[in-house]
């Protein structure tokens, strides 16, 4: 019998809108974001709450090169494009942004391009990104328009001093976007890092439900808080409002003598 742990609850998060972030509406870059964020799967007032930027880009290398027709994802040398080690790519793609994006946080998703990236949109140089091979996502909001049309560049150089140097390896220079490109909306205000526990005390009585979650805003329990609500047997058994500060917040939930889980009696 498992008697330590407390298995058998399931917690409700739900959080209201609050006021419009006033950060890093520029003109300077936007900050490192080392966050991947979760994309969800539905985002309120919108039909589709992603799009993805696979297919034809426009490309060229640097300096003197001519615009070729490529395919993303994929190699450029795997299309008939060679790529010094050290030269500069720089494709671009204009696209549609969704009139429904309008009022909400508009994310880029690189999932793979090698190698020192830097990211352009309409124009505007939004942030630099070191790896090839690892995703990164980009909040570009301040520099879009949803519902018209809207130009992403990025350049891409593989560095000479470049530790990795995957190309060497490779056998062959490695460049280009290799893997999947999205966009995709989320609320103005969201949290991420979300983890539930559920524990039991020393006498395995009572239980606490342990939340950790990151928000970006500050929010009293009356205004712009969330509500923790803990259900058995459709029945809410604990529930609890919460103030939130921005970054990360530790809250607990006491739920008093809990139906407990074993393998013979699995209360959920």
């Amino acid at each position: 019998m498992l008697r330590n742990k407390l298995i058998c609850i399931t917690a409700t998060l739900s959080m209201a809108m609050c006021q419009p972030l006033s950060a890093s509406q520029d003109p300077g870059l936007t900050p490192y974001e080392p966050i991947i964020q979760t994309l969800p799967d539905h985002t309120a007032g919108t039909v589709s709450n992603r799009m993805s930027l696979d297919g034809k880009w426009q490309a060229k290398v640097l300096p003197k090169g001519r615009w070729h027709t490529v395919n993303v994802p994929g190699e450029l040398a795997m299309q008939g494009i060679s790529v010094e080690h050290g030269q500069t790519v720089t494709y671009r793609r204009k696209f549609t942004v969704p009139a429904d994006f309008a009022g909400k946080r508009t994310i880029i998703r690189f999932n793979g391009a090698y190698s020192y990236a830097t990211l352009r949109i309409n124009g505007r140089q939004v942030r630099t990104h070191r790896g090839g091979f690892t995703r990164w996502d980009t909040d570009i909001t301040p520099y879009i328009t949803p519902g018209r049309i809207n130009t992403v560049e990025l350049d891409l150089t593989d560095p000479v001093e470049e530790i990795s140097y995957a190309s060497g390896y490779a056998h062959h220079p490695i460049a280009g976007i290799l893997r999947d490109v999205v966009v995709f909306s989320r609320p103005e205000h969201f949290f991420t890092d979300l983890r539930i526990d559920a524990e039991l005390d020393s006498t395995y009585r009572d239980g606490t439900i342990k939340i950790s979650l990151d928000t970006d805003f500050d929010a009293t329990p009356t205004a712009d808080g969330i509500t923790a609500e803990v259900k058995y047997d459709g029945k809410t058994v604990a529930t609890r409002r919460f103030a939130l500060r921005k970054g990360k917040n530790d809250l607990t939930l006491p739920v008093e003598n809990p139906a407990k889980w074993d393998a013979e009696h699995p209360n959920l």
